[in-house]
């Protein structure tokens, strides 16, 4: 699991292969990974880079499959489950802020489902983390520009 993961964490440096991995199923299949192996740090920590490489461009149709296939929820959930884990707490966040980027439903389903309570339970396990701290107002910074219509379909 390890081994493929890094694989499509190198692949995802590029916008081509981008799109070749999400709309070959790669996020619903991370996304299955992350579910099977919750307690497994070391592969949630790389299936978070590899979320965060796939949403590093921004493509409508890309975030519509990322949306589509449960990223949102799946990040979410861990960042949730794993705040005693900065490392994993950091990986989220910035994948979050990378899903974030594109006012879309993606966006819309973030705060839909709950980021901003991630963000506060971020920052209050790690007061003191400067990184941490900056990526958390980063991504209530997106957070608070989205408005409920952002949420539907064109």
């Amino acid at each position: 699991m390890l081994a493929a993961l890094k694989t499509l964490g190198n692949l995802a440096y590029n916008a081509a292969c981008i799109a070749i991995i999400i709309k070959a199923g790669g996020v619903s299949a991370i996304v299955a990974g992350m579910a099977q192996h919750q307690n497994e740090l070391d592969v949630i920590g790389d299936s978070l880079r590899v979320l965060t490489n796939l949403a590093s461009t921004i493509d409508e149709e890309n975030f519509k499959i990322i949306n589509a296939e449960g990223a949102v929820q799946a990040v979410l959930e861990c960042a949730s489950k794993h705040t005693a884990q900065v490392d994993i707490e950091l990986a989220a966040l910035g994948c979050l802020c990378n899903m974030g980027r594109h006012v879309s439903p993606t966006a819309f389903n973030m705060v839909k489902y709950g980021a901003a309570d991630v963000v506060q339970a971020a920052m209050a396990s790690a007061a003191d983390h400067v990184e941490m701290n900056e990526k958390a107002l980063r991504l209530l910074a997106l957070l608070s520009s989205i408005k409920e219509t952002d949420g539907k379909d064109k």
